[in-house]
């Protein structure tokens, strides 16, 4: 599957999210690209978004961009482990003029692990270790699936 619609260019419709209200600004971002909030069936979500670049559009980058979405997209659909976010859906940000294409998954209030890391410096060494122990078993989980 990944392989097909990775090469497409595609989703499956099944994947596919229609009605999602989104913020128009991003509200944080990483290396990869940008983090929006939006409300998917009464609830907060995080839609996550490849940084497009003017000269990926210009040098027609855009089909590489693409596939990186469909694979992440389609193997996190593919996925269920307690110690993963479940994955929702894809969804085409309104503002895009060029198809931008999101990743959607529940909207973490304590932002990323890093973050909440920061946030609760004083946490245990037990605390610590359970929370490391948890991001190794999602880690080992994903290394067997994919």
């Amino acid at each position: 599957m990944i392989r097909f619609c990775g090469a497409k260019e595609q989703f499956q419709t099944a994947l596919k999210l229609e009605k999602l209200k989104q913020d128009p600004h991003p509200y944080t971002g990483g290396g990869f690209g940008d983090i929006y909030k939006g409300e998917f069936d009464g609830k907060p979500v995080a839609i996550k978004v490849i940084r497009i670049y003017r000269n990926d559009i210009k040098n027609r980058n855009l089909s590489k961009k693409a596939k990186e979405v469909s694979k992440e997209a389609i193997t996190w659909s593919l996925c269920a482990h307690p110690n993963l976010l479940p994955f929702y859906g894809v969804y085409t940000l309104e503002e895009s003029g060029y198809g931008k294409v999101g990743i959607v998954s529940p909207w973490m209030e304590n932002g990323n692990l890093h973050q909440y890391m920061k946030r609760h410096l004083g946490l245990s060494p037990k605390t610590q270790i359970s929370l490391i122990s948890d991001v190794a078993r999602g880690i080992a989980y994903l290394h067997e699936t994919a």
